[in-house]
């Protein structure tokens, strides 16, 4: 039998054919001793003096490439030598038995506690002496997941010609802007596909309901851990494999000077994260884990951005210290081990049928805690109680820097109740809006949000008003519910309250707002709010009079949802989100180009639908009520805004260069609430960069007005003052305790019919509003003025519209005087 000290046994064992699994049987007891450590070692260097293999010869994939093209015709005597040299060729099963047990002769106890020299196994099962075959396990072990049975010096070193196979959260990445060209992917292709995949963190999250998180890692709520991303980042000695995944808990990293993610602050095991996955594991709840094709630990290639990988329990977590400070990693194993996970090597051995769940890793009590853990590294037992005073200690000393894992503790397998059924099912259940007698189902929240395509499992955000529509190549899955047109009343519900006569307004306004009295034209209630000299904002209220009248609102938010204008969700160009990230609400504009928040396609208003052109003449007329004569420039573009249930405008201005003054909006359906504050540069006095700028002003209501005059006088003709400046970090000191945003100087109630007209270049320099709509829909069009010299020629014929006097909107005619008796 032979031993690890054979370098030409051990060579076979690293050149069997199969390049993804090695099989080997092994002790459960594997803990790596020095002696395995150079033996293996030793294997390494024997190929620099190799006689079969030179060091300067071909990999052997491009050998078998050439040979097979230069293959001579195989003689009958040739053959015969050949099928003898196989025959004598150890193969891979005796290979294997011949290694487990020589490496199981191999280990030595290194567990002895270095104060009484004894150890506590909890289990019988665990022994220092050879194992019986019915404590062997089998190991499967990834070619890239070498260097976790080799010492870090050895790893690390250059061992003659023959590189050793690098770990693969160690393979080079390209830096942003370095100019260099990716590192080409050299794992196998996976075995299968995912069930359900996402290009982009947005349709991942809208659509998957048990992963809502735009950013960290674990998705978790009310104590309960739903589903884990492993993607770039998963810390120091990350690991996967078909069936185990280690990584490292959320929280508390930062970027070091060399852009690295590194462990900062410790964490603390009442974390929520943490307490959510400990949760899950004290109920047998089980998580979901998705992988990301930025994760170099899969044992294939990632086909897709984001792919849901299967369902996972944990089954151990622990405390480790990394770059000094505490940090926490989880164990987490594949729930159906009979399945061969898809992510496996193509072409890699079937999963075993009959599993061992009784034979554990080394386990032992602390002597300083009398805590119970298992040995997680090769290098010995650790205690990984984070409160205990033993805690990070291997036989008295601090670790070594390097770590690897203890094969017996990967090789684990956990018995999962088959009366019990994962949490949540990997492919969402479908939309069914053909349930129920609710006419406003399809506006619900739920359907704006993704689905999975039923014919290639990907995720699809609803990016278009009347449908899902799959963008995978080849696969056309489009799926249009089925939609009511919806009456105002069906919209704002049978409590809502109609004016019949002139509307209550649930406005607010800041003391530093002049708020003069109420203006009042036929059945509309004009309130004005004045911000700065010259700069107003008019609220326009209607009434039920005014939204039932022919062609008015009531009309047009009917003939909006039955109008196929090309409402879609365009794609944000500046966010931070990986992949394609749409803008929540459903826009299309119609009349002169305008960029809003994202590029949205321009229509000319020659093709608006009718309800269009009449809002654009209903909003003409509330520009003209509020601009003095000749200031009022003609409106001659308009933004249409559909909102389905839960979907918001965050702070944006609308103070583009090639805008007019005047921005006048018609909100039709549900009602919303419209918020306008000052903006952070000038509420604070500091840019987002952190710079000062003394020739802004200094605007009612800002913060720290008496220290920043003084700025401006001591900075007088300095365009930017950079935060480094002694004076500018003061300012900033005193920020702190401050709130960051300044409140909302006005807040209206829009109600459906309402209109809104801002005017004055100030009011979109200096302040931002949203809008946060309360219904299940809601349509909002917004006219501007856009400045035709600064367009290009061929899309100025867009803005053009039949203005003639005889079809302007002429509101409602002023009301007759109420006699005493008729009130």
């Amino acid at each position: 039998m032979g031993s690890l000290e054979d370098p030409a046994l051990l060579k076979e064992i690293l050149s069997i054919p199969d390049p993804d699994v090695a099989r080997v049987n092994q002790t459960n007891f594997l803990r790596r001793s020095e002696r395995s450590r150079l033996t293996i070692s030793s294997l390494l260097n024997s190929e620099e003096s190799s006689t079969t293999e030179s060091s300067e010869s071909p990999p052997p994939a491009k050998r078998a490439r050439v040979a097979a093209k230069s293959k001579p015709v195989e003689t009958p005597k040739k053959a015969g030598a050949r099928k003898k040299a196989a025959a004598k060729k150890p193969n891979q099963a005796r290979i294997a038995m011949k290694v487990g047990k020589s490496l199981a002769n191999s280990v030595e106890p290194d567990n002895e506690d270095p104060t009484d020299g004894t150890f506590s196994p909890t289990s019988t099962t665990h022994s220092a002496e050879t194992p019986s075959k019915k404590q062997m396990v089998t190991l499967n072990i990834h070619p890239a997941h070498l260097q976790n049975f080799l010492s870090p010096v050895e790893s690390s070193a250059s061992i003659g010609t023959t590189a050793v196979v690098p770990s693969p959260r160690k393979r080079p990445r390209k830096k942003p802007g370095s100019g260099e060209s990716a590192v080409e992917d050299t794992r196998p292709d996976p075995h299968g596909a995912p069930p359900v995949w996402a290009e982009g963190r947005q349709a991942l999250c809208q659509t998957l309901p048990y992963y809502r998180s735009h950013q960290s890692g674990l998705y978790h709520a009310g104590g309960v851990a739903y589903a884990f991303l492993l993607d770039n980042d998963c810390g120091e000695r990350p690991y996967m494999d078909e069936e185990v995944v280690i990584t490292r808990a959320g929280g508390g990293c930062a970027k070091n000077a060399d852009g690295e993610t590194t462990q900062a602050v410790d964490q603390t095991a009442d974390a929520p994260g943490i307490t959510s996955v400990r949760n899950n594991m004290k109920q047998f709840a089980s998580i979901i884990l998705i992988v990301g094709n930025k994760n170099k630990n899969c044992p294939s290639k990632i086909p897709e951005r984001y792919c849901v990988m299967a369902h996972f329990q944990i089954t151990d977590i622990w405390a480790e210290k990394t770059n000094g400070k505490t940090c926490f990693k989880y164990r987490f194993e594949k729930l159906h081990l009979r399945q061969k996970s898809w992510w496996a090597a193509k072409g890699s051995p079937q999963p075993a049928r009959i599993r061992d769940f009784t034979t554990k890793a080394f386990r032992r009590a602390c002597t300083s805690c009398e805590k119970d853990s298992p040995q997680v590294f090769a290098q010995g037992w650790i205690c990984l109680n984070d409160s205990c005073e033993s805690f990070w200690m291997l036989n008295g000393t601090n670790p070594p820097a390097q770590l690897t894992y203890n094969p017996a503790f990967l090789q684990e397998r956990t018995s999962w109740s088959k009366i019990m059924r994962p949490t949540w099912g990997l492919n969402p259940d479908p939309i069914r809006l053909d349930q129920g007698n609710d006419p406003t189902l399809s506006f619900s929240s739920f359907c704006w949000k993704g689905i999975v395509c039923p014919q290639c499992g990907r995720c699809i955000a609803r990016e278009h008003w009347d449908s899902w529509r799959c963008s995978t190549i080849g696969c056309g899955f489009v799926y249009r519910p089925k939609r009511s047109i919806l009456s105002p009343r069906q919209v704002l519900g049978r409590h809502s309250a109609e004016f019949t006569g002139h509307a209550v307004p649930c406005d607010k306004a800041s003391e530093l707002v002049n708020v003069p009295a109420p203006d009042f034209h036929g059945n509309w209630r004009i309130l004005e709010y004045g911000l700065l000299p010259g700069n107003l904002v008019k609220h326009f209220c209607a009434n039920d009079a005014i939204n039932k009248t022919v062609g008015g609102p009531d009309e047009m938010f009917m003939a909006l949802q039955s109008s196929e204008m090309g409402l879609q969700r365009f794609e944000l160009e500046n966010s931070q989100m990986e992949g394609p990230a749409l803008m929540q609400a459903f826009t299309m504009n119609f009349g002169m180009p305008y960029k809003f928040v994202t590029a949205v396609d321009s229509k000319p208003f020659s093709d608006a639908p009718k309800p269009v052109i009449d809002a654009l003449r209903r909003l003409t007329w509330a520009g003209q009520k509020s601009v003095d004569g000749d200031e009022f420039a003609k409106f001659n573009e308009l933004l249409v805004l559909g909102y389905f249930e839960e979907q918001t405008i965050n702070y944006h201005d609308d103070g583009e260069k090639e805008l007019g003054p005047t921005v006048a909006t018609l909100s039709l359906g549900g009602a919303a609430v419209m918020k306008i504050r000052m903006k952070d540069e000038f509420f604070t006095g500091v840019s987002k960069g952190g710079h000062y700028d003394p020739e802004a002003p200094i605007l009612p209501g800002c913060l720290e007005p008496e220290y920043r005059h003084q700025l401006n006088l001591t900075f007088a003709g300095q365009s930017t003052v950079r935060k480094d400046h002694l004076d500018i970090k003061e300012l900033r000191t005193r920020l702190r305790t401050q709130k960051r945003h300044c409140k909302p100087m006005i807040e209206m109630i829009l109600n459906h019919g309402d209109m809104v007209v801002m005017h004055g270049a100030d009011i979109q320099k200096y302040y931002e509003h949203e809008v946060i709509p309360s219904d299940k829909l809601r349509f909002a069009l917004t006219c501007r003025h856009i400045q035709p010299e600064k367009l290009d020629a061929e899309h100025r014929h867009k803005g053009d519209f039949d203005d003639h006097p005889s079809l302007a909107y002429k509101a409602d005619e002023p009301l007759p005087e109420l006699m005493d008796d008729e009130y």
